[in-house]
């Protein structure tokens, strides 16, 4: 025990930096002073802070169902889609840390391959998805989509930084997959999501369309970051406000999309959704398969590093090579039209899928965290039989 320098609590001894017996009490009172609405009130705060993409798009499609016109008006009269694509990506640029890009350079095997199997492998899921004998044809087409789409924006670092990741890959990862992705995309999408009556869509036009919805802003957030330090450092201290930001507005996406296709939409049962909640999991386990298998054989035939940073850069690529971004989903459905059918039900399994696969991945993080308590527990065991 460390004696705690003028103070005299508790004898004068007490643990260094720990607070006073008596302001401890007062935190105590003060807590007890809370009644139960404004506990109730905090906890509510606490689970839209942490759950707050789930909250925003459940009730722009709740208002959406329950009264339809504002979001058709968003749409149709004031094209707020484009409006909040471009924040989107402009708030992404300004966000992003270039320079912790140079630290994923280490770690290039693993960094080439998550490319890769974002970009060229896992999209190949799309041929067998479209293929489903599920009704209607938008939900199939939809999830095929979402198969070709590059790494999440936000969620794949957030739960990489929870899971000990190496975040500097992560955050590589993110931002070579959607850049090269746009550009790659629209091919992808010609080639392996067929459009309503066996059209394929046009790569031409979309990919005009991504580069200057998408890449533009987000080059454009970059160049203001890097020119502006007091932009970068406000940016840094608020990156859970921004993210909060980047969800609202693309949580208005799907407001839009259903109040334009809500006769549509509720007309859909349930055992028409199952069935494709079940194939959107089934296709997120598999590409979790995949990349552990991968990664388990990489570490083989690359030089070995120690087991916590091998596990840091396993986690980086199983979490982003396996997930699959909603914004820019959201966007290509939106650039596209009707051309793969009714927008909203193209969107839709997007949506349901980009929630499944957060969910599977949060299970899998607290795996991973229970695992490296129980080693770090086994480990201490053994250094006092040795001592």
């Amino acid at each position: 025990m460390i004696r705690d320098e003028g103070r005299e609590e508790n004898g004068g001894f007490l643990p260094a930096g720990a607070p006073s017996l008596e302001r401890a009490s007062e935190e105590a009172e003060a807590k007890s002073e809370e009644g139960p609405l404004a506990r109730f009130a905090k906890g509510v705060r606490a689970f839209v802070t942490s759950n707050f993409l789930l909250v925003a798009i459940s009730t722009g499609i709740s208002l959406a169902v329950l009264y339809p016109a504002p979001g058709i008006y968003a749409q149709s009269k004031i094209g707020l889609a484009r409006y909040c694509t471009f924040g989107i990506f402009f708030v992404s640029g300004i966000a992003l840390d270039l320079e912790e890009l140079r630290r994923a350079a280490s770690s290039w095997p693993a960094f080439l391959y998550g490319s890769i199997s974002t970009l060229a492998i896992t999209p190949l899921m799309a041929l067998l998805v479209r293929r489903l004998p599920l009704l209607p044809r938008e939900l199939p087409t939809g999830l095929a989509l979402f198969c070709c789409m590059p790494a999440t924006i936000t969620a794949g670092i957030s739960l990489a930084r929870a899971a000990g990741a190496n975040t500097a890959l992560a955050l590589g990862l993110t931002v070579v997959t959607n850049t090269v992705g746009i550009l790659t995309m629209p091919l992808l999408l010609s080639r392996l999501v067929p459009a309503s009556g066996g059209v394929s869509v046009p790569a031409g036009p979309l990919l005009r369309g991504l580069v200057t919805t998408l890449l533009v802003p987000l080059f454009i957030g970059m160049a203001v970051r890097r020119a502006i330090p007091a932009v970068a450092r406000w940016a840094d201290q608020r990156k859970q406000q921004l993210s909060m930001a980047n969800n609202a507005m693309l949580s208005f996406v799907p407001w839009m999309q259903v109040s334009s296709a809500r006769a549509a939409i509720l007309r859909l049962d349930m055992t028409q959704l199952l069935p494709i909640a079940a194939a959107g999991i089934t296709v997120h386990l598999s590409f979790l398969a995949l990349n552990m298998g991968v990664m388990a054989a990489l570490r083989k035939i690359t030089p070995p590093l120690p087991t916590h940073e091998a596990n840091a850069v396993d986690r980086a690529v199983i979490i982003l090579s396996s997930q699959k971004t909603l914004p820019v989903a959201a966007t290509v459905v939106e650039k596209i039209g009707t051309l793969m059918g009714e927008p909203a039900l193209v969107l839709l399994p997007c949506i349901l899928t980009h929630f499944l696969q957060i969910f599977i991945d949060s299970l899998l993080v607290n795996k991973w965290l229970n695992d490296d308590r129980e080693h770090t527990t086994n480990d201490g065991k053994i250094a006092k039989r040795v001592a």
